[in-house]
């Protein structure tokens, strides 16, 4: 079973509608689309547990820092949604709690990382006992043409699969105010800078980390 792991708000159902395979439990090579913390093995999907076993192979999208908050700020803030997903990703699902008023600017002048992206994403490329197969990928990269080679490869996709008919993403960071952007770079600068030291794509076996 191919398992995808995101944050949220990283084009996840883009890239499964591309590769064919959308969510499924049925034991088969599809994937499961699942957000949870980087100290939980297994996922709760669909009313129905189930454990990662070895030779499962899970494929991480991520994007960088500062489009996944502006992303996850226009898709709906606060929402019963947000504080989900920061609860089973490492972040303080009490900072999102539903009513909250926060705006994105009163967000990035708090120097609280309530999101936590950077945890989730080391609970994987920095874990000594993972027991799994791991590939890598940035959304800013899937338009290179070895970047869909190594994911259809890792997939089990055939060659002859169409080409992923790349697009930007809607948010775009370079795009904001002069404002907003000091404001990232105050806030997230060092987890951006660290994100983009990455390479675009890596595996890891089993218990090795970057």
């Amino acid at each position: 079973m191919n398992i995808l792991i995101t944050p949220g708000n990283t084009a996840t159902h883009y890239l499964l509608r591309w590769l064919g395979k959308g969510p499924t439990l049925d034991g088969s090579s599809y994937s499961v689309h699942t957000r949870f913390k980087k100290e939980g093995l297994s996922i709760d999907y669909s009313n129905n547990y189930i454990r990662y076993k070895k030779g499962h192979k899970i494929h991480y999208l991520m994007c960088n820092p500062y489009d996944y908050i502006l992303a996850s700020f226009r898709r709906g803030f606060p929402s019963e949604t947000w504080v989900h997903w920061r609860e089973w990703c490492c972040g303080d699902p009490t900072y999102f709690k539903v009513g909250n008023t926060i705006t994105l600017k009163e967000y990035l002048l708090n120097p609280y990382d309530a999101v936590q992206y950077k945890s989730h994403l080391t609970g994987y490329v920095e874990n000594p006992n993972s027991e799994y197969e791991f590939l890598f990928t940035k959304y800013e990269s899937l338009g290179d043409i070895k970047v869909q080679e190594e994911i259809r490869n890792y997939w089990g996709v055939p060659k002859n699969h169409p080409k992923l008919n790349f697009k930007e993403r809607k948010t775009n960071w370079e795009k904001e105010t002069e404002e907003i952007k000091q404001l990232l770079e105050q806030k997230l600068g060092e987890e951006y800078k660290w994100f983009t030291n990455l390479p675009d794509y890596f595996k890891l076996k089993p218990g090795e980390v970057l």
